[in-house]
């Protein structure tokens, strides 16, 4: 009698810790709502040095647009324009910071259909250069379904996986916000302008009018002769 209890009780404390087993692993690892690995997997999506990229080139495949920066031998970042003008430094040196610290947060592997992740056709392409003259592509595919990543694979790799928006939106943005320096807008200093009345003073001429007096001749009025006639 003694032995089954015993051996009732160890059968009971061995399923026991079967299903605390089971419980806690369904509380750690919550079903997936995305393919792919159950665990996120946290790890550098490249090994780079952002001090050492000299080339960003970001690239709308859907539209045909693109967007490069690069740096000078001054170490000035320039937008390839033509011509090409000065960018805005702090934005690109923000979009380096993303560059080097990109991270995989989820590894999809690679026995899926890159049609269903918008990578059979990338949405974007991504290329970076740097001083060791390594160059890295990366396609850029769908966003994930949260809306917080992107399908993203390594040109020539097979491995599908996801990257935060976080890394990817500053160089993103620059399509449609190139990274140039913010325009000043000038400042207008406003003279008033007086308008001078003149105040006329006239001017009178005097004209003299002169009035001619005929010249006038006198005409002497004969005397009469007169005749003495003596009385006798």
């Amino acid at each position: 009698m003694d032995r089954r209890i015993t051996y009732g009780l160890l059968v009971a404390l061995v399923v026991l810790i079967a299903l605390a087993g089971l419980l806690d692993s369904n509380i750690l690892q919550p079903a997936p709502t995305e393919a792919g690995s159950v665990t996120p997997t946290l790890a550098p999506l490249w090994s780079v040095d952002g001090a050492s990229i000299n080339l960003i080139r970001i690239e709308d495949l859907k539209n045909g647009t693109h967007v490069e920066v690069q740096k000078n031998a001054a170490g000035t970042w320039l937008v390839m324009d033509i011509p090409s003008v000065e960018a805005d430094q702090a934005k690109v040196t923000s979009a380096l910071t993303s560059l080097a610290k990109m991270q995989i947060y989820r590894d999809y592997g690679e026995n899926l259909d890159p049609k269903e992740y918008n990578l059979d056709k990338p949405l974007y392409k991504l290329t970076i250069k740097t001083a060791e003259a390594k160059t890295y592509v990366l396609e850029i595919g769908a966003p994930t379904p949260t809306g917080t990543g992107y399908y993203v694979r390594l040109e020539g790799a097979k491995n599908i996986v996801g990257v935060r928006s976080s890394f990817l939106s500053p160089i993103i943005d620059f399509l449609t916000n190139k990274p140039l320096p913010a325009t000043a807008t000038p400042t207008f200093t406003i003279t008033p302008t007086f308008t001078l009345t003149p105040t006329i003073t006239p001017t009178f001429t005097l004209t003299p009018t002169i009035t001619n007096t005929p010249s006038v001749t006198p005409t002497e009025t004969p005397i009469p002769s007169v005749t003495l006639t003596s009385n006798p």
